[in-house]
């Protein structure tokens, strides 16, 4: 599990102090703004590129600039992500290889609406790759389903697979996805919303003038209690990575 926007949440020092196994997201486009760049010790570190920004046209990024980004903190990130082109998979791939010719090993994404011809390409080079595009249809659950059992169907247990913006339970424990990133913990607290595991299920009750740093503390170990859960049912069927 990968907690996002760690950084723009005033309970961030209580959420790194939280003592179980997870790491932290955080994004080209954010740490750029940024005088002095930083990222806490004791944590993995997924480095986002800030493609779905520069799609709504809220920056723009050189990817020679990101790709110096990455080999000045190469010590401190654990994975970093392609400069995606979301919406166009050709020059996404151009920039897949345009940063490994310069020696860097970025993680690949297929996007939904991509043709799945591409992802069968994907599996026979990566070890470890992204499903990405999945959060504009997260509440589209027919749509949702169809792509993620046609991408299962062909990934099966050839490589590693990184959902971005995944948090569904109902997810988790239909697909093996080997890690996830999410900011749910954030925006439920905003809403005033406690999320918690009641048995199988996540529900959610509503808790008005509740103090919203507690509420995603809260939800943030919510999230990993459904986390564990998750990673004991992929490995009593059989499919442990580590």
């Amino acid at each position: 599990m990968y907690f996002a926007g760690y950084q723009t949440s005033k309970a961030s020092k209580e959420l790194l102090d939280i003592d179980e196994d997870f790491g932290l997201l955080t994004s080209f486009v954010e740490q750029r703004k940024k005088k002095k760049v930083s990222f806490p010790k004791n944590k993995k570190i997924i480095l986002d590129s800030g493609a779905f920004s520069v799609m709504t046209g809220k920056a723009l990024i050189d990817i020679d600039e990101y790709i110096d980004f990455i080999k000045k903190h190469r010590n401190n990130i654990h994975i970093y992500a392609n400069l995606d082109v979301i919406g166009d998979y050709k020059k996404t791939a151009e920039n897949q290889q345009y940063m490994e010719s310069k020696g860097l090993n970025p993680l690949p994404t297929f996007h939904y609406k991509t043709d799945y011809d591409i992802l069968k390409k994907m599996i026979t080079k990566y070890d470890y790759i992204g499903l990405g595009g999945l959060v504009p249809i997260a509440m589209k659950r027919k749509i949702m389903k169809k792509h993620l059992d046609n991408c299962f169907n062909i990934i099966k247990d050839k490589c590693k697979v990184h959902g971005w913006g995944v948090t569904n339970k109902d997810l988790l424990f239909k697909y093996p996805f080997y890690s996830i990133d999410s900011t749910s913990h954030i925006k439920w607290s905003a809403f005033r919303w406690d999320i918690y595991n009641d048995g199988l299920k996540m529900k959610k009750k509503r808790m008005l003038g509740s103090d919203t740093n507690v509420l995603l503390i809260r939800n943030a170990k919510s999230i990993l209690k459904m986390v564990k859960q998750a990673t004991q049912l992929w490995k009593r069927k059989g499919i442990k990575w580590d």
